[in-house]
């Protein structure tokens, strides 16, 4: 059995995911009401959706990023891409920064196609893989 902290309250707990249970029924309460404002009310701002709904605009970002919400005419332009800043709907990165970090990533073997993960995750999991080989070239050549 593995014992987690919860990344928001820092309780101990155990079980999948990075939030304990009662964190974890907090943001999907926050998640609803989001959602739910946002189909009434498509043309609300970020700001004007978090003071109305009373959740955090980091929050909402995140529901945005992860694909939970769908980007209305109010939300339009509220992510940027982590790496150029332009505005995106969706996900971590704007194609053109997409397409180049793909450009790059395919330069090493991965075990899983990066494609396939770069949309859900692109620092957890094609990050790894990459510091994985680059670790591992290094020991060979060492030995």
């Amino acid at each position: 059995m593995e014992f987690k902290n919860c990344k928001r309250c820092k309780a101990v707990f155990t079980g999948g995911g990075d939030l304990c249970l009662k964190c974890r029924e907090e943001e999907n309460n926050s998640f609803v009401k989001v959602r739910d404002y946002v189909l009434s009310n498509p043309h609300s701002d970020l700001k004007t959706v978090a003071e109305e709904t009373n959740v955090d605009e980091k929050l909402i970002l995140g529901f945005l990023r992860e694909k939970r919400i769908r980007v209305t005419d109010g939300l339009e332009g509220s992510l940027k891409c982590e790496k150029c800043h332009k505005p995106i709907n969706t996900g971590r990165l704007c194609e053109d920064c997409r397409k180049q970090f793909l450009s790059v990533i395919k330069k090493y073997p991965v075990e899983n196609s990066i494609e396939e993960n770069v949309e859900s995750d692109i620092v957890h999991k094609t990050g790894s893989h990459v510091r994985n080989h680059e670790n591992a070239t290094l020991s060979r050549g060492r030995r």
